[in-house]
């Protein structure tokens, strides 16, 4: 049925105000995607905020956050002892009740595709494990659902087939409204930039694999990166020397439709340090990083305002004129050019 939306009817009355399941990050309701390098972190910085919400700890690293039941599909994991060694150590001081972070399995200890691509009809279909699970979070409502990863939950999926990806994302979109609006992250591989390419540039949602395709499709992107010790940014917050040791991740939304902008973003990441046991540690958030950042264009520009002419070697000597030489003419010597 055909609904109109009048911007005239809108403007009378002030705009409703943000609901924030993470407090300037990341919106009640959004469907997201984190996407990133296998390995840099993902399933661990999303774990640990689905403890903050299903513990009802009210907050996440300083932000507050939503409090309610938390699902997580898919399951990038060994097995429930290797999720068991992961819960034990993310969990902290934090307490879970009985049904408030659940993690469903089928009777082999799987979680199978809800999801699967129709090659003759260029449509997305739920499989019986996807009817399933959908059946049964209509009963729980839960406040956030993780699916880790995107594409164990999505057979025959293809990261560069851009119609087929933003077709999936308007599919998981369709099928959040269902269930009554919760707020769902996908967690996604990527074979984004290289680590030789700036932050603020592996951390934007079009270095992602496949481009802006499932992108494209959500009103939510945000990357995870490791940091490595040739990062701008971990030299100006004095972490160079711990990047050689310890495992720092950089986490920033790249794509989000509501203002004002992220408070996290690709520019002004939050930096964590994931320690060898498992832990997360927040090291410097978004208006830290603004600020060094600020500085540091201080710096440049008074720099530039204070450098003087830089005068080529004299020839008031032989010595002199010889290093000369050597400079100009690539390293040879007055006698060898």
């Amino acid at each position: 049925m055909m609904q109109i939306i009048d911007a005239a009817r809108l403007l009378a009355n002030p705009p409703p105000p943000i609901e924030w399941a993470l407090e300037g990050v990341l919106p009640v309701g959004t469907v997201g995607d984190i996407f990133g390098p296998p390995g840099d972190g993902k399933s661990s910085l999303t774990l640990d905020f689905a403890i903050a919400v299903a513990s009802g700890a009210g907050k996440w690293f300083g932000l507050p956050c939503v409090a309610g039941p938390v699902v997580l599909l898919g399951g990038e994991r060994s097995g429930m002892a290797a999720f068991s060694r992961d819960l034990h150590r993310a969990v902290r001081a934090r307490q879970l009740d009985p049904g408030m972070l659940i993690v469903p399995q089928n009777a082999h200890g799987e979680c199978p595709p809800m999801l699967a691509w129709d090659k003759k009809a260029d449509h997305w279909n739920a499989t019986s494990w996807g009817d399933e699970i959908t059946e049964w979070l209509k009963s729980i409502r839960p406040a956030l659902i993780i699916i880790d990863t995107l594409i164990s939950a999505a057979t025959g999926a293809n990261i560069i087939d851009q119609p087929q990806q933003y077709a999936l994302g308007v599919t998981i979109r369709r099928w959040a409204k269902k269930l009554g609006d919760p707020t769902v992250l996908t967690v996604s591989h990527t074979n984004q930039a290289s680590a030789q390419q700036e932050l603020a540039w592996r951390l934007h949602y079009l270095s992602r694999a496949g481009g802006n395709g499932l992108p494209g499709a959500l009103r939510w992107a945000a990357g995870v990166s490791r940091i490595s010790v040739s990062d701008v940014l971990c030299a100006q917050l004095d972490l160079c020397e711990k990047v050689r040791e310890s495992k720092f991740i950089a986490f920033g939304v790249s794509k989000n439709n509501e203002m004002p902008r992220a408070c996290w973003n690709n520019e002004t990441p939050a930096l964590f340090e994931l320690k060898s046991d498992g832990g997360l540690l927040l090291v410097a958030d978004g208006n830290e990083v603004a600020k060094k950042l600020r500085q540091a264009a201080t710096d440049k520009t008074d720099a530039k305002k204070n450098k003087t002419a830089v005068v080529p070697f004299g020839r008031g000597n032989d010595h002199d004129h010889n290093k000369y030489l050597q400079a100009k003419n690539g390293g040879y010597s007055d006698d060898q050019w």
